[in-house]
Parts: C-alpha cells; sequence; structure tokens
C-alpha cells in the first residue's frame, strides 16, 4: 500500500540538518547573553535615574533589544539561506 521507502536521507540533508542545529544553538546563546547582559546593563542604569526619566529609559532598552534580536534572526537565516545555495550550486557544477 505504501512505498518502501517515504523519506530518502542522503547525505547533504543530514549534513544541512547539523548546520541548522548548530546555528540554532549559536542564536539561542547569543539571545541568551545578550539578554542576561541588557538586563545587567538595564538595572545599573535606573538605579542612577530620577524617576521622571525611567521611561525613556524602558523604551530605548526595549527598542535595542528588539533591533538586537532582528539582527540576529536575520543573520541566521542569510547564512543558512547563503549555505544551501553554496550547496545547490556544488551539486549542479560537480554533476
Amino acid at each position: 500500500m505504501f512505498p518502501n521507502k517515504l523519506i530518502t536521507i542522503n547525505e547533504d540533508s543530514v549534513n544541512l540538518g547539523i548546520l541548522f542545529l548548530f546555528l540554532l544553538i549559536v542564536y539561542v546563546a547569543v539571545y541568551w547573553g545578550m539578554l542576561k547582559y541588557l538586563k545587567e546593563v538595564y538595572q545599573e542604569i535606573l538605579k542612577n535615574l530620577e524617576s521622571e526619566d525611567r521611561n525613556k529609559i524602558i523604551s530605548v532598552v526595549y527598542i535595542v533589544l528588539v533591533k538586537w534580536r532582528l539582527t540576529v534572526v536575520y543573520g541566521a537565516i542569510l547564512i543558512f539561506l547563503l549555505v544551501v545555495a553554496l550547496n545547490v550550486l556544488k551539486n549542479i557544477f560537480v554533476n
């Protein structure tokens, strides 16, 4: 009823999967480290501020956090797509 091989796994797909997991681990590590560092900076800034300036600093820290996160995500996606493109080109020119 069903074909014997529904999914074929070759060496390139395994290498691509390992690369994707590596990039995911790097992304999580960078993001976690960045959050930890920004939390320390944020607490230090809040200690030295008067109460009326706190809202400005909260918005600045939030903007920096979101932009940094998006930069890391876009960088990881770009590297992943570059590796896929190079892999496809290698297969085209080798065969």
